[in-house]
């Protein structure tokens, strides 16, 4: 009897690589594996940032449609399921976070924080 295992990754935290108290590498997989390839793929876009700074609202409704074009654009992503949203702010964190919410076929829902 074999396990097969799908969608494994090296986990990064604060951009490096994660390792456990001997020092090995972590993994990830399956969804979170997916959601950590989508959260690299939209940071490395640049379009998030540029959305961040952008005023006019036109052009960040524009960097906001790339970034949903992006996701959808991985195989493992059901096409018309992805939502990008910002939460509302509260006091006194007045920032809000942009959220990121996408089914996969194989392992349902998962949400990614860029």
């Amino acid at each position: 009897m074999t396990t097969e295992t799908h969608h494994v990754d090296i986990l990064i935290e604060d951009d490096d690589i994660a390792l456990d108290v001997a020092g090995g590498v972590l993994y990830v997989e399956r969804a979170v594996s997916i959601a950590q390839d989508l959260k690299h793929a939209i940071r490395e876009s640049g379009f998030l940032s540029a959305m961040i700074a952008e005023r006019d609202k036109e052009l960040r409704a524009y960097y906001e449609q790339q970034i949903l074009l992006l996701v959808e654009e991985d195989t493992r992503i059901v096409p018309g399921s992805v939502t990008f949203t910002l939460t509302t702010p509260t006091f006194p964190d007045s920032r809000g976070i942009w959220q990121l919410l996408a089914d996969t076929y194989q392992y349902g829902q998962i949400k990614v924080t860029p």
